[in-house]
């Protein structure tokens, strides 16, 4: 698989190019890797089934989640606060399930991943920013607790 045989620098650099091409984003937060994929780019649809173009990019993600030795990982789903609040939160914290387990069945383990769905605070940007899933990946310390 490419993302075993690359870089770390590599890896991010090729997941960056490809989600940037439909408004997704790859960054560094302190020592936090922050992955915003597009959920047109993830799921079929109003649904939480994936889209073909899924595998491929949560196969790069599953790659850049190896480079941390114990990876905690919190994955959400953002929606737009607009129409059935109800549906698109479950909508959306399916969504981050899906993602969780495609994940876990990859090989990352379980015992250290989360998923949530959150309501997207959009302060005048498109509401498409909103239909995304944050997935943030931090080194797991048992002796700080965190």
């Amino acid at each position: 698989m490419l993302f075993r045989s690359a870089g770390k620098n590599q890896n991010k650099k090729f997941l960056t190019q490809e989600l940037s091409k439909n408004g997704g984003r790859v960054f560094q937060c302190g020592d936090s890797l922050v992955m915003s994929l597009p959920s047109e780019d993830i799921f079929r649809g109003d649904s939480a089934n994936f889209a073909d173009s899924a595998h491929p990019l949560l196969d790069e993600v599953y790659g850049m989640i190896g480079y941390y030795h114990v990876p905690l990982v919190s994955v959400t789903g953002y929606f737009k606060p607009t129409g059935d609040y109800g549906f698109s939160k479950a909508l959306s914290m399916e969504r981050a399930r899906r993602v969780v387990r495609y994940l876990w069945k990859s090989g990352v383990d379980s015992n250290f991943m989360y998923a949530d769905a959150q309501e997207a605070a959009l302060n005048g940007k498109p509401p498409y920013v909103a239909d995304r899933v944050l997935i943030v990946v931090r080194n797991h310390d048992p002796k700080s607790g965190c």
